[in-house]
């Protein structure tokens, strides 16, 4: 949630912004759209929540 207002800052930075992110199910600002989900996991497994295996790719400015 204390990165959610650097989402309007890469907007303003970039033409186009490709961001990726396993822990926010719902990004929650209107200039990203979701592209994909890609299930994946680190190596070596970190034991991470099976949830976070989920990885959202969302994509602004792709006019």
């Amino acid at each position: 949630p204390e990165n959610r207002p650097l989402l309007a800052a890469f907007e303003a930075a970039a033409p186009q912004v490709l961001l990726a992110d396993s822990r926010v199910k719902d990004l929650g600002h209107s200039g990203y759209v979701q592209q994909a989900v890609i299930e994946a996991r680190t190596w070596p497994d970190l034991n991470e929540f099976e949830e976070f295996n989920k990885v959202r790719i969302y994509l602004a400015g792709g006019d």
